[in-house]
């Protein structure tokens, strides 16, 4: 009985060692989750890849986060949630949304739909980055292999004369090749596209400068050959 007895406290003994506190709560009153040294009010200990999990009541509504500075001194309130497919939260989305008391910034900052498109600043993006404000960068860089307008230079580039520019400027109010007002107002325009376009232009016009250039040395040459003539004409 002896021996049993010792044994079943060895065993107690050595589970209540190795075993790891589900939830602890320090003197200072900071909670443990998976630990029993916790180092803020909250600090959670996972073994796997996910250490918290919100979970919504049920899948039309949303689990949300919320970030509050100070109720007291009306700190600023963010929200991060993770939307449901519920109409009233327009679809699955993750998002942080500004809880500001103030209905004019009151809004989502930042949205990822379901579909990978991100907004910025928008409830519902439709494009993979829709941004609604100002965007600041320091550089853009095009994506490689970008067809450029170099191929106004080649010799079998089709270029109108000006008389031809002429004409279509007076019947269409715009350049070739560029959309007209109209149609920007309502479309937008690929800024990538429209620097590529307005190139070529720019190409164009060192062209019709080249060919001016050469039509007026070509008529300064003939108007020196006439001061020659006349000038031998006085003189005889």
């Amino acid at each position: 009985m002896k021996k049993y007895l010792i044994l079943i406290v060895t065993v107690l003994v050595t589970l209540s060692l190795s075993a790891q506190p589900e939830v602890t709560v320090s003197a200072t009153g900071d909670m443990g989750v998976g630990t029993d040294a916790p180092e803020n009010k909250v600090h959670v200990k996972s073994t796997s890849n996910i250490a918290v999990q919100v979970e919504a009541k049920t899948p039309a509504a949303a689990a949300m986060i919320n970030l509050n500075a100070s109720k007291i001194s009306g700190g600023q309130s963010w929200l991060i949630s993770s939307s449901g497919s519920g109409a009233s939260l327009g679809g699955k989305k993750f998002s942080i949304y500004n809880n500001s008391t103030d209905q004019n910034l009151r809004k989502h900052a930042f949205v990822i739909r379901e579909d990978n498109k991100v907004g910025i600043g928008m409830d519902n993006p439709e494009r993979t980055l829709d941004v609604n404000g100002v965007i600041r960068a320091n550089s853009y860089q095009a994506p490689a292999n970008q067809s450029w307008p170099d191929y106004v230079f080649a010799n079998d580039y089709q270029l109108l004369s000006i008389d031809e520019l002429d004409q279509y400027i007076t019947k269409n109010t715009h350049l070739p090749g560029i959309p007209d007002a109209e149609e920007v107002a309502e479309n937008g325009f690929d800024l990538k596209e429209m620097n590529i376009r307005l190139l070529e232009k720019v190409e164009e016009l060192t062209l019709y400068l080249i060919d001016q250039n050469k039509q007026n040395q070509a008529q300064q040459k003939e108007i020196e050959t006439l001061k020659e003539k006349i000038t031998k004409m006085e003189n005889k």
